[in-house]
């Protein structure tokens, strides 16, 4: 294979020019034809998005064959082979200088080549589902070159992702179907993208919290987001640590008052486990009306956390309790569903995002179904994550928001958009219950009733 493609690099800069391939004495111009493809109905997305929709191959976007046809060709005599040059009259062969340059030029071809192979194999490994494991199969200690790169890969990416949908913006009243097209494409980008983060990644060292020892955190940022009152707030922790938590586990933090007085309280990390120096929670402002959902303790913290707390502040932390457990008798588990209610969401997407792109994990489908009584509950870094994971994944993830007049008193079954949008239960599924404890409540008796055993049902929390 060396030796063929050699070869073909030898010819191609022998005797290629900008415009086409010289052969037979003339020059055969390229031409492609793309095929057109019909992307997917938007008809089936509920309020926001979700289904498992068919989506047209890249491949027939991008590539594929592309036979020239008759008209194409261009066929001149007056200029001969730029390869038979050497051997007209009078040419008695390449010069030293030439011939180092030639070789030069074919060793950086060659090497060119070697590595555009190797990044295909990792993209079409990635795009094929050939991953060989959960862990990354280049670990870098320390600042990663690669990982850089990546990361400004990423970005470049996500600019133009934006860029496109801000040029097609205009279509999307009258064209849906061409947005939504548009945002699986670059769905597909972003999954190599994290495909090559992920094997890029440093290895960092995990924060020592191991027994009763509490860790420093310090408050770096506290950021309004959306309209149903909910802060983001950044922590600092120690240079090139990262937190020691599994999947789903909770995080404990604690502060003093303005009167001495301990408050603390437990939160879902929003930011990815794996993030190094730094952690992020999103959290209500701790009103009086928070206590019947977050209790009196968990909600003088968090308006402690926004009214008192000040940038540069410290806080303890330290792991928390873990209720993410399988209690079913089928396994492996191949279905995972997630019925959220508020910032129950939160630990949804961290598990989302883990699972989704695995392809060694034994989970086939995934379906998140996220219940709120307002419009803006829908906040929107928590929907811009599930939208964006839907369109890297669409024919392994669902994603249904649905709206219900009384989260707190209604019945879920009485609900159309609920009752349709959670799969029914089939050997080898697992349920994770997520937001306040009477929304937990009502979602364990709601799945139940539509077959659900019990042992088959996680709350989180």
């Amino acid at each position: 294979m060396r030796a063929t493609a050699v070869a073909c690099m030898y010819l191609v800069l022998l005797v290629g020019n900008a415009d086409g391939f010289w052969m037979g004495g003339g020059v055969i111009k390229r031409s492609a034809t793309v095929s057109k493809s019909s992307s997917t109905s938007l008809a089936a997305r509920r309020l926001a998005f979700g289904g498992r929709g068919d989506v047209q191959q890249v491949s027939q976007v991008i590539g594929g064959a592309m036979p020239a046809s008759a008209q194409n060709l261009a066929v001149s005599l007056d200029e001969p082979l730029m390869a038979t040059r050497y051997l007209q009259p009078g040419r008695t062969g390449m010069s030293l200088p030439a011939l180092i340059g030639l070789s030069l030029k074919l060793a950086v071809a060659y090497l060119v080549f070697q590595v555009t192979l190797a990044l295909t194999r990792l993209t079409i490994d990635a795009l094929l589902g050939e991953d060989s494991g959960n862990e990354p199969a280049l670990r870098v200690v320390g600042p990663s070159i690669l990982g850089k790169l990546g990361s400004f890969i990423g970005a470049v990416t996500y600019s133009l992702k934006v860029g496109g949908l801000w040029a097609l913006s205009p279509l999307a009243k009258v064209a849906p179907d061409v947005v939504h097209f548009w945002r699986l494409l670059w769905g597909r980008v972003a999954r190599v993208i994290d495909f090559y983060q992920a094997k890029t990644r440093p290895v960092s060292e995990e924060l020592d919290l191991s027994g009763d020892e509490w860790g420093v955190s310090t408050l770096v940022s506290k950021e309004p987001i959306g309209e149903a009152g909910y802060v983001r707030y950044t922590f600092k922790i120690p240079e090139g640590k990262v937190l020691p938590l599994d999947m789903a586990q909770q995080l404990t933090l604690c502060c003093l008052d303005a009167g001495s007085n301990v408050a603390k309280s437990d939160f879902f990390v929003s930011s990815a486990r794996h993030v190094v120096g730094k952690f992020e929670i999103v959290a209500t402002r701790g009103a009086k009306k928070d206590e019947a959902v977050l209790g009196r303790e968990s909600a003088a913290f968090h308006s402690v956390l926004y009214e008192q707390m000040e940038v540069g502040d410290e806080v303890a932390i330290k792991p928390g309790k873990s209720t993410l457990e399988y209690r079913g008798q089928d396994l492996p588990v191949t279905d995972m569903v997630y019925l959220c209610n508020g910032l129950g969401v939160v630990p949804i997407i961290n598990q989302v995002k883990e699972l989704v792109g695995v392809q060694s994990s034994t989970v086939q489908t995934l379906s998140v179904v996220w219940i709120n009584e307002k419009p803006e509950e829908f906040y929107k870094g928590a929907y811009n994550e599930l939208e964006d994971e839907f369109y890297k994944y669409n024919k392994k993830l669902d994603v249904s928001c649905c709206l219900a007049n009384d989260v707190y008193a209604g019945a879920m079954s009485d609900n159309e958009e609920i009752v349709t949008s959670v799969p029914d239960f089939q050997p080898g599924t697992m349920a994770v219950l997520a937001g306040p404890d009477y929304f937990v409540k009502k979602a364990n008796m709601f799945l139940q009733s539509k077959g659900y055993p019990a042992d088959c049902i996680c709350a989180l929390g």
